[in-house]
């Protein structure tokens, strides 16, 4: 947490997550340490993670109607599949949704 990356990242979402003018945050190209930073803070944040492969960006969402959802979710689950195989998208709040149908 340390790293000067992660904490540049860290209080990007901070300060996205009480601007209440933002609907989203998109990073485009991240790398893959990037994409798995953004996976981790997402979640701890209570942020909605979308992932695209075809256009390799990364949405983070405000999480909103979800009640008291936990945001330390298995976050192995996120890069289990979501349903359909031309479906290329990782979605924290898809998988919050399955978890909750279990």
């Amino acid at each position: 947490m340390n790293d000067p990356v992660v904490l540049a990242t860290y209080s990007q979402l901070i300060q996205f997550q009480v601007d209440t003018t933002k609907e989203e945050l998109i990073f485009e190209n991240p790398t893959d340490s990037m994409q798995r930073t953004l996976l981790a803070l997402a979640s701890k944040l209570t942020l909605d993670y979308d992932y695209s492969l075809p256009s390799r960006q990364i949405r983070i969402l405000k999480v909103s109607g979800h009640g008291n959802l936990s945001p330390n979710h298995d976050l192995d689950a996120n890069f289990k599949s979501l349903g359909d195989k031309n479906n290329l998208s990782i979605s924290c709040t898809e998988c919050r949704r399955r978890r909750q149908k279990v």
